[in-house]
């Protein structure tokens, strides 16, 4: 064998192994500087949050108030008397085939108001009726007072 041919094989082994070495090192470090460069734009990101609308700071309070509907105690009377059909904060829900109304947002006179209908039977409605014809004023009162709370 010539000396250039053994020159010219020790050479391709010295680069290949170079190759091997610098893509084993290179390898590591992309890896870890991509991973480190993802950090830094998804935190660039979250502190370079665009401002919210005046829309979405309105669903954001929304969203707040219907957290704290939904964490709301109610009283013994309403939880006993009404929540079993108009939801813990007055929803209103799905019954089998019937579908009771929402009591959210109404006023407390209202309210009252539609109370004193159904006890006294000016509005027909049995179960209504059933429920509140025991109902002293100062219950009905209490009652409105909360539901116009919701």
């Amino acid at each position: 064998m010539s000396a250039g041919k053994i020159i010219g094989i020790g050479s391709a082994i010295v680069i290949v192994l170079l190759l091997f070495y610098v893509m084993s090192q290179g390898g590591s470090s992309t890896s870890s500087k991509a991973t480190s460069t993802q950090e830094r734009q998804a935190t660039e990101v979250s502190q370079k949050a665009p401002a919210k609308s005046a829309e979405e700071k309105k669903l954001d309070e929304l969203k707040s108030q219907a957290r704290e509907l939904s964490q709301k105690e109610t009283s013994v009377l309403y939880a006993s008397k009404c929540s079993a059909c108009h939801g813990k904060g007055g929803e209103g829900r799905e019954i089998g085939t019937m579908m009771t109304p929402s009591i959210q947002g109404k006023s407390e006179e209202y309210i009252l108001g539609k109370l004193e209908d159904y006890r006294e039977n000016r509005v027909e409605n049995t179960f209504m009726t059933g429920l509140l014809n025991n109902s002293t004023d100062e219950e009905l009162r209490a009652l409105a007072k909360e539901i116009s709370s919701f």
